[in-house]
């Protein structure tokens, strides 16, 4: 069975074998030709996909937060990790991020919330927090870096 780390890597027309997909029509990828990537949005599953070869899948994003038209991601998370889990929780089950970023004000999307990057269950775990470090909006999983 496949977990949400196995997908990490592997051609998008696998994401059929993902328990929480089954008898999901799954989109093909669509392109996005500014950035030269593709993606796959399954907002009513709260799931994102994004493709840097427009063919494996290189992120998976879960989203813990009603935004931009997703529902709330409600199956099991990487590394133990759950939406409600604060900034202060998540550090102490996984330890120190190995990157981190603090809340800033972009001038063109207003407040950013601070962040964790950890490696965790073999890729790279990143979590997005509210901007009260209250609990999870987001968990990205992607590869490790080299």
């Amino acid at each position: 069975m496949l977990r949400v780390q196995d997908l990490v890597g592997i051609h998008y027309r696998r994401l059929a074998e993902f328990t929480p997909l089954r008898g999901v029509r799954i989109p093909p990828p669509e392109r996005d030709d500014d950035i030269d990537r593709s993606y796959i949005e399954l907002a009513r599953e709260g799931i994102a996909f994004v493709l840097e070869d427009h063919i494996t899948i290189d992120t998976v994003q879960l989203f813990g937060l009603r935004k931009d038209g997703y529902s709330i991601y409600r199956h099991p998370l990487p590394a133990g990790l759950n939406f409600n889990m604060s900034q202060t929780e998540v550090r102490q089950m996984l330890g120190m991020p190995v990157k981190q970023g603090e809340p800033f004000t972009d001038p063109i999307l207003g407040r950013m919330p601070a962040w964790d990057a950890f490696a965790a269950d073999g890729v790279r775990v990143h979590a997005e927090y509210t901007l009260d470090r209250c609990c999870i909006k987001l968990v990205s999983v992607s590869a490790l870096p080299v």
